[in-house]
């Protein structure tokens, strides 16, 4: 299974890579959150600082706001810090001087970090980041989901280029991102649909790049601690110098068939990293299975129980990450 995000921590995270020359998109060609390890930087197309002047355009009232940071930044540069108004559409502009071009376009890159996501439903809640053509008249949008994505740190999402199943949104007849190619495009704009509650979140936007290209790294995780990750993964990935995250129920933790705490921590010890699968074992599934949770509260507790067992032992590496379709951090 893999992590459920790939956020930008120095040699850390996964990485994934098209077998066209690896640019930043996930094997299947979609787009992916991936680390900021890469190999070359790509095009950029966007400095929230110099390449225009930034506006808001909604006006749903307080606390919705748009402004330039210089504090929260991303690679030492400036970003667009977006306020949210709950239940309200936000919309800021960018007018670009002068116009960039966008010709041959593979995959746009988009760093992006958030105060909260919660409430924030795939599909409906997205953020948007609409590109205009000479005329204002046409756009190219590239969406990008937050809800699974881990509050408080940068996540670099890639998009493919491509048509509406590849992520993007179109307006004024355009239909697929190749559209662009031949124009100019002097505005950008952030639109985003504010979920009930959103009140004060704030979004930062960093510097947008296309055509970045990515490292080949594989990811390895092994749920539930099982005693033959023990006997035979580990000692496998160790002679092979590779190393693993061992997504732990840490209410299993020492029980038949299961490693002992010493286990993990000599795991731990060898570089290895322990991380959330979920606290009580017992329930089987997952939290999709809302028959064996009584409330989101319980299982909020599970997720911080495990993460609480495994910071009191000090595997401080991959404490605050967990498993996808497990635990949503």
């Amino acid at each position: 299974m893999a992590k459920i995000s790939y956020p930008d921590r120095t040699g850390q995270g996964a990485r994934f890579a098209d077998p066209a020359g690896s640019a930043l998109v996930g094997p299947d060609g979609y787009r992916r959150a991936i680390s900021g390890q890469h190999d070359g930087p790509g095009t950029q197309l966007i400095d929230w600082a110099t390449s225009g002047t930034l506006t808001l355009v909604s006006a749903n009232g307080t606390p919705e706001a748009v402004a330039l940071d210089t504090d929260v930044t991303y690679r030492g540069r400036a970003t667009q810090r977006v306020t949210l108004k709950a239940g309200t559409t936000f919309q800021s502009n960018l007018a670009i001087s002068p116009s960039i071009t966008m010709a041959k376009m593979r995959t746009l890159q988009i760093p992006i970090r958030f105060s909260s996501n919660v409430g924030f439903t795939s599909g409906v809640n997205h953020v948007s980041l609409w590109l205009y053509d000479s005329t204002l008249g046409k756009q190219i949008r590239a969406k990008i989901d937050t809800n699974t994505l881990t509050p408080g740190e940068w996540h670099v999402v890639s998009v493919a280029a491509g048509a509406a199943a590849d992520g993007w949104d179109f307006g004024g007849g355009w239909t697929a991102s190749s559209d662009i190619d031949n124009e100019t495009c002097p505005r950008a704009r952030i639109t985003i649909v504010a979920p009930a509650g959103a009140d004060g979140v704030n979004i930062w936007i960093g510097p947008v790049t296309m055509n970045a290209r990515a490292r080949g790294i594989v990811s390895i995780v092994a749920d539930g601690q099982y005693s033959s990750q023990h006997s035979y993964i580990r000692p496998m990935l160790d002679g092979l110098g590779m190393r693993a995250s061992f997504a732990i129920q840490s209410s299993l933790v020492g029980t038949a068939n299961r490693m002992t705490a010493a286990q993990l921590g000599a795991a731990y010890s060898a570089g290895h990293e322990v991380m959330v699968h979920s606290g009580d074992g017992s329930k089987g599934g997952d939290y999709a299975n809302a028959g064996k949770w009584a409330d989101q509260a319980a299982i909020q507790a599970d997720i911080v129980a495990c993460r609480d067992y495994i910071e009191a032992a000090g595997w401080l590496r991959g404490a605050r990450f967990a498993v996808h379709d497990g635990p949503y951090p």
